[in-house]
């Protein structure tokens, strides 16, 4: 939808409002320069935002202000006025990085407040970020190019049906490899998982079961696929990452598969509706490492519908869950 003249210019202004401190003096200064010309409103109105917002500043959101500013009577006289405000300047808040959650104060995360830092941190160019983290690149109706970030190989499971294995390319996979040592596995895990987790094997894993009265298993249908972009979004952004770089880190460890793949002779009549729609949906890749070791990183932080699907199950509230990979086992204490 495009933005009318005045969102425009309110949201501008707001913009330059948060682009300092919550001062009066300091907020009048940096209207003028959003404006070009200062104004008998501006000061005002710095002192109403600053007395509303002042206490939560730094989290405080531009559409917020805006509302206000749009509804300030010298704003509103300003603009209904022969000489309406135009913008001469745009003036953005600096990018911050929040606090994680106080479970994971303790946890040692890489400082990532702009785009510029995760380029650095990740040892690329910014422009080989944007190739990279690119979410729209992949062309639907393109099987396979050489400019696509991953190569696909179809494995047959013994129903018929078959896997479809997401290989990213050398300069992805090194990325990734990045992002998963140096960030998300930094995060401790759930204490249920056991896959693909350091001191824990099958053997862990199957002990809690030992003697129990009534052990259920089960797998999750297209685990990797089902976990879609916007969990994975959902985790960084708790982490406390900027929507900025949460978006380019989301797009560095999701894929889409091009929907000409979904119809290649290995794969088609091998899958079904469903599990194709997911495939074309921005999901968690299933591949070579380090996706083999999502699971207790991405996977333990965004399937947090995992509780409620055990609750549903139906079984006694008295029960423990244990992780393996895609396998959930649900034990009755009896």
């Amino acid at each position: 939808m495009r933005i009318s003249s005045l969102q425009h210019v309110t949201y501008a202004i707001a913009d330059a409002m948060l682009a300092g401190p919550a001062e009066p003096d300091s907020i009048v200064e940096r209207m003028t320069r959003c404006l070009g010309v200062r104004s008998e409103w501006m000061r005002g109105l710095a002192r109403t935002v600053a007395k509303r917002f002042g206490a939560r500043w730094d989290s405080v959101d531009r559409k917020e202000v805006s509302m206000i500013v749009a509804g300030a009577p010298g704003f509103v006289a300003a603009w209904r006025s022969d000489m309406r405000p135009v913008i001469a300047q745009v003036l953005r808040r600096a990018p911050t990085q929040e606090l994680p959650p106080p479970r994971l104060r303790a946890v040692t995360l890489p400082q990532l407040p702009t785009l510029g830092d995760l380029a650095s941190w990740l040892e690329v160019e910014a422009v080989d970020l944007e190739w990279f983290a690119d979410r729209w690149r992949v062309m639907p109706q393109s099987a396979g190019a050489p400019l696509h970030h991953y190569s696909y190989k179809a494995i047959e499971k013994r129903d018929g049906r078959c896997r479809l294995i997401e290989i990213p390319k050398s300069r992805l996979r090194s990325i990734q490899c990045k992002i998963l040592r140096g960030l998300l596995e930094r995060i401790p895990p759930h204490d249920c998982v056991h896959g693909f987790r350091k001191g824990r094997n099958t053997v862990t894993y199957a002990a809690p079961h030992a003697g129990k009265a009534v052990v259920v298993r089960f797998d999750l249908a297209d685990f990797f696929a089902s976990v879609h972009a916007p969990r994975v979004h959902a985790l960084m952004r708790t982490l406390g990452y900027p929507r900025e770089v949460v978006r380019a880190l989301t797009a560095l460890c999701t894929n889409r598969v091009p929907s000409a793949r979904l119809l290649a002779p290995d794969v088609q009549g091998k899958m079904e509706w469903l599990e194709r729609q997911r495939y074309r949906t921005r999901h968690l890749p299933q591949g070579r490492p380090p996706h083999r070791r999502w699971p207790i990183s991405v996977l333990s932080g965004s399937t947090f519908g995992l509780p409620v699907l055990l609750v549903r199950s139906g079984l006694p509230t008295r029960a423990m869950r244990m992780t393996w990979r895609s396998q959930v086992a649900k034990i009755w204490r009896g």
